[in-house]
């Protein structure tokens, strides 16, 4: 959170914000948040003391929220549930979020099924896991990695 790169930055209720031209950042943790001062991360750090922490970070833009004021009012009116084993947050659009170690996730009440992760998923090259060959495509040029018959031994 390097201070000097945005154009505004606050610090309020555990809450740190910054804007950078229309994009504005709102960051916050289940403990404590601390700027760090000194040292080589000074002013560019922010670190949360402990060994189970849950963040949440709030992104938005001056089209959506209007001004960088208003964004942080109303992230500061919308307590969030941060604890280490679930999450309940309502966004500044409305959308209530939910989930845990022990439930599911949940926008709005509505249950969201995880997708399976994707070892790559870019517009070039769309493969899950694993991935024993892989072709990456611009245009019509395609290149093949082909790792299903790889032998480490030499």
């Amino acid at each position: 959170f390097p201070l000097y790169a945005f154009d505004e930055t606050l610090i309020r209720k555990n809450w740190f914000f910054a804007r950078r031209g229309n994009g504005y950042i709102g960051l916050t943790a289940s403990v404590p948040l601390t700027l760090i001062s000194s040292g080589p991360g000074a002013h560019r750090e922010i670190r949360a003391y402990g060994d189970e922490i849950a963040w949440l970070c709030q992104l938005g833009s001056a089209d959506k929220e209007g001004s960088f004021d208003e964004f942080c009012t109303q992230l500061l009116t919308r307590p969030a549930l941060l604890t280490v084993t679930a999450v309940d947050y309502t966004t500044p659009c409305g959308e209530k979020i939910e989930f845990g170690w022990s439930q599911p996730l949940r926008i709005n009440g509505s249950l969201q099924e995880p997708r399976p992760a994707r070892h790559y998923d870019s517009p070039y090259c769309q493969i899950g896991f694993p991935a024993e060959q892989i072709d990456i495509q611009v245009g019509d040029q395609v290149l093949q990695l082909d790792f299903s018959a790889g032998d480490e031994s030499g």
